[in-house]
């Protein structure tokens, strides 16, 4: 069966999904010399206010999602540039549902230019 391309915004769709998170953290792994690591870490706080921040290097992407616990959901508007793979810019983008007894369903989606 041959594999089909999926284009959307001007992007294609690398890679999409959906994930039951039961822990803290969720680990991509993209291959290469080296591999390149993309991080979610989901953390609460005493403040209960979301927040979202990354920081980036050459071969790895880590971003960390604060209060994310709303049933509605919550994520980005638009993707982001997280780094490069196969000489093409890869974006990132997400959507967290908070679910009973403290699992996330992490919707995924990573994208190439062009």
């Amino acid at each position: 069966m041959q594999m089909i391309s999926v284009r959307t915004g001007g992007k294609t769709v690398l890679q999409t999904g959906v994930l039951i998170v039961n822990g803290d953290n969720v680990d991509f792994e993209f291959p290469g010399q080296p591999p390149f690591v993309v991080r979610v870490r989901f953390t609460d706080d005493a403040s209960g206010k979301s927040n979202a921040s990354y920081k980036s290097s050459s071969n790895q992407f880590n971003l960390s999602l604060v209060n994310f616990n709303s049933t509605l959901g919550q994520g980005l508007k638009e993707p982001l540039e997280i780094g490069k793979i196969g000489g093409k810019n890869m974006q990132f983008n997400f959507r967290v549902y908070a679910l009973q007894g403290g699992d996330r369903q992490f919707t995924f989606t990573f994208y190439v230019e062009g």
